[in-house]
């Protein structure tokens, strides 16, 4: 009798695990479909389900990477910025979050730390952020870079950075900003 009660509760509390695992996914994709759509409270809310019932690291990481983009929308930079750090301390190579920290930064004036974050970008040939209303790439993240890279005055980088950008129109026109300091 009391093997049949074991098997019992344990049969239902691996159902409950695999439950909780269909459920946690289905929050990850809400709050990105939410955060693409611009209802930041939405995802921010399916986000934090993911944090309350997931013990899954990469899971959790990309539940911060989701909350910092929807606090970043919202403007709570401090608050964005913490939950980017968060999620890269769990995986340091994510290059989303990496962008949402030059981001905050670039916001925050934070010339210095905004080009450390951006180094990953040197080595990305495909760079595209989906899940935000306006999509993010390579390019876009480029011109940001330039553009922290001359209130840095940081020479190096804004060299790096304008010899990657392909739309010259904008290199000229930044060059001319440039010269005008």
């Amino acid at each position: 009798m009391k093997k049949t009660v074991l098997s019992v509760v344990t049969l239902l509390l691996l159902l409950l695990a695999v439950t909780s695992c269909v459920k946690i996914d289905e929050a990850l994709t809400s709050g990105f479909d939410y955060l693409k759509l611009g209802d930041y409270n939405s995802a921010i809310s399916k986000f934090n389900k993911v944090l309350l019932f997931s013990n899954d690291e990469q899971k959790e990481a990309l539940a911060r990477e989701g909350i910092g983009w929807a606090y970043y929308m919202k403007d709570f930079l401090s608050t964005s910025e913490n939950n980017f750090l968060l999620s890269l301390e769990m995986v340091p190579s994510n290059a989303n979050v990496k962008a949402g920290l030059v981001l905050v930064n670039i916001r925050k004036g934070n010339w210095d730390e905004a080009l450390g974050h951006g180094e990953f970008i040197v080595d990305e040939t495909e760079f595209q952020i989906d899940y935000l209303p306006d999509p993010l790439g390579r390019e876009e993240l480029l011109k940001l870079l330039a553009i922290a890279s001359i209130h840095a005055h940081d020479d190096a980088a804004y060299s790096t950075y304008t010899g990657m950008i392909t739309d010259q129109d904008f290199v000229d026109r930044l060059e001319q900003l440039k010269g005008g300091e």
